[in-house]
């Protein structure tokens, strides 16, 4: 008879360990994303409480969803390095180029644009145009941000093409 530590410890490889990694790294980020809208809809049933919400979101974006995504290309880099695909396999090149996009328009469009959102929150009012605008930028880059994220999503799900 086998014992069960011995199963677990030959079922464990760093390939493995590497995907698990992968995919924890995933749920961490897309999960963090997915949370801004209930920061939001929590704020819009109090909006003096717009400013914490847009904080929160703020402090996770910054802590957890973007060192998440910038980990999950370096676990990604080790998977494609040692696993049986290639940068030249379709599903893979069409999910790194709109993980790069997505990775850029978080970091330089999401982010400076919540930046901008608390502040004029913050400085101006929620009434005022500067929020109003802000508020739009956020909206409009988190929209795309997210939908990166979905299509690089089911990509690495369904690998369509082999």
């Amino acid at each position: 008879m086998i014992a069960p530590t011995a199963l677990l410890t030959a079922a464990v490889t760093f390939d493995s360990t590497v995907k698990f990694v992968h995919v924890l790294l995933a749920i961490l980020a897309v999960g963090s994303n997915l949370s801004y809208g209930i920061w939001l809809a929590g704020a819009g049933q109090a909006p003096e409480n717009d400013a914490h919400a847009l904080r929160g979101i703020k402090r996770l974006h910054e802590r957890v969803a973007i060192p998440a995504y910038v980990l999950l290309g370096v676990t990604g880099v080790i998977l494609l390095a040692r696993g049986p695909w290639d940068l030249l396999t379709p599903w893979i090149t069409a999910s790194c180029m709109l993980y790069l996009v997505g990775l850029v328009a978080a970091v330089l469009g999401y982010a400076p644009a919540l930046k901008n959102q608390l502040l004029a929150l913050e400085q101006r009012g929620p009434g005022s145009p500067g929020y109003r605008s802000a508020t739009r930028l956020t909206t409009i880059a988190g929209g795309l941000t997210a939908t990166l994220v979905v299509v690089v999503t089911f990509l690495m799900v369904t690998k369509p093409g082999g």
